[in-house]
């Protein structure tokens, strides 16, 4: 393989592929990294500049639960550390999270804030393109920090290391703004899907709050036209059926694989042939939850192979509606109910006496098809987001060298 074949990405834009193959520079000669100033707390107030700091950079976006303030004199005094929107900024202390690096463009409602020690803005030595140098450093500095962090216990981005990274871009300067344009567009599209998937789960979230009754309370603050009546309190033993005896565990060696779904504590574990049940079912985890607040609990309608770390539940008819059933299960505070140490039990008899509120069976299936709509609408852009994710990953690694 020639030096100007291995200089050059899989994919290019068409007219650019018989292009100069790509060359090699050093970050130093290109950007600079200038770190944030180190603020002293008694210099904050409750109002007026915003500090960013590295911990609220995550990976394309700024944010945080709380961001600190100094006095609006300091804009002057620290002109230095004055933050314009687009500047690319990042984390320098403990930069991966998940996986992705502590980078992001700043946004207009963020101009103007002042970068906190920790943090780096990169300023540009040589005039290139802002969306391409975001893609681009986004994927370069993410292997250098995964390099120099290997056996830290406190990884940091040294900027004296990283002003000696080399790495290849496009000699042309209309392929990078290309490259730019094209992922700046595909980010826009993560970002929108992103917004939507996390409004439509707050949305639940408050619907949740909303549509069921508080502790102590007989009626929910929100509910459908047409019905007024208080709701009962009942145990589940008297709503429910449990299939628990038809759960068959199987290792992984001995499964054959298949079209159903295979479920565990925690959801879908592989696809296997065959069934243990086939219906309409609730599944809560008996053991090996991985989130005990947010408990695993979910609706299954088909063929399923349940194994014997889920409990398996059936909504008796005309009295309980499944869809209603599992949503208001998912209200209900499960850690008190957990037996054991640390791989903490939901015993078959403490399950079925557990107390739900609920109302009359008509209002029960117009709620639970509510939030069937909302959890499909949910699955759907969690999908979408996954693809364009997946989609974004598998461009970077064949646009790049």
């Amino acid at each position: 393989m020639t030096d100007k074949q291995r200089n050059v990405p899989y994919r290019r834009f068409k007219e650019f592929e018989n292009a100069d193959a790509w060359e090699q520079r050093k970050f130093g000669d290109l950007y600079e990294v200038k770190s944030g100033f180190a603020f002293k707390n008694e210099d904050y107030t409750n109002q007026g500049v915003r500090i960013i700091n590295g911990e609220s950079i995550k990976h394309n976006k700024i944010e945080s639960n709380q961001f600190n303030f100094l006095p609006e004199s300091f804009k002057e005094k620290y002109s230095n550390f004055l933050l314009n929107e687009d500047d690319i900024v990042i984390g320098l202390n403990r930069p991966i999270t998940n996986g992705e690096l502590k980078i992001a463009q700043v946004p207009t409602k963020y101009t103007d804030s002042i970068l906190y020690q920790r943090a780096g803005k990169i300023n540009y030595i040589r005039p290139i393109s802002t969306d391409f140098s975001f893609i681009l450093l986004s994927k370069e500095i993410l292997k250098f920090a995964l390099r120099e962090s290997v056996g830290s216990d406190q990884p940091f981005i040294s900027t004296a290391k990283l002003s000696k990274w080399m790495f290849l871009i496009p000699k042309q300067i209309e392929e990078r703004e290309q490259i730019g344009t094209f992922f700046k567009h595909l980010d826009h599209l993560i970002t929108l899907h992103q917004r939507k998937y996390d409004k439509l789960k707050k949305l639940k979230s408050a619907y949740l709050t909303e549509m069921f009754p508080a502790e102590g309370e007989r009626k929910p603050k929100r509910r459908f036209s047409g019905f007024t009546d208080d709701w009962e309190q009942c145990e589940l033993n008297k709503l429910a059926m449990r299939f628990d005896n038809l759960r068959v565990p199987i290792t992984k060696s001995n499964r054959i694989s298949g079209l159903t779904p295979y479920y565990g504590a925690n959801g879908i574990q592989d696809y296997v042939n065959g069934f243990t049940h086939n219906g309409e079912f609730i599944l809560l985890a008996e053991d090996g939850a991985n989130n005990i607040k947010n408990y695993p609990v979910r609706y299954v309608n088909g063929k399923a192979w349940i194994n014997n770390h889920a409990h398996v539940l059936q909504a008796i008819q005309d009295i309980a509606d499944n869809k209603f059933l599992v949503n208001a299960l998912k209200n209900v505070r499960m850690e008190k109910f957990l037996v054991g140490g640390g791989r903490a039990k939901l015993n078959a008899d403490i399950l079925m006496k557990i107390a739900v509120k609920l109302p009359g069976i008509e209002e029960q299936q117009k709620i639970g098809i509510l939030f069937d709509h909302l959890d499909h609408l949910i699955t759907l852009h969690q999908q979408q987001l996954e693809k364009l994710k997946n989609l974004k990953q598998a461009y970077l690694n064949e646009m790049f060298v």
